[in-house]
């Protein structure tokens, strides 16, 4: 997935999952009402969640020593679930 196409899923508050090396992972948000500006959240399944401002933050956090971007680049579309 370009990071392009990921831009505007975040710009929508899109729900995104994704499985990479076996593991599951989420790109989610904070409620509406919540005033903090670190609002899109990003964690492998039932882990603590990692919190960013921006899409650009977002796509720099690391898995096994690659960057998101990196790694979304990689991952088949079938892997990837948007809601």
């Amino acid at each position: 997935m370009k990071s392009e196409c990921i831009e505007l899923l975040v710009w929508n508050n899109r729900e995104i999952e994704f499985e990479y090396n076996n593991k599951k992972y989420s790109i989610t948000y904070c409620g509406e009402g919540d005033k903090r500006k670190d609002k899109i959240s990003f964690c492998e399944f039932y882990q603590k969640p990692t919190n960013v401002e921006t899409v650009e933050e977002l796509l720099k956090l690391r898995i096994e020593g690659l960057t998101l971007e990196e790694i979304l680049s990689k991952v088949s579309d079938e892997a990837i679930y948007i809601y």
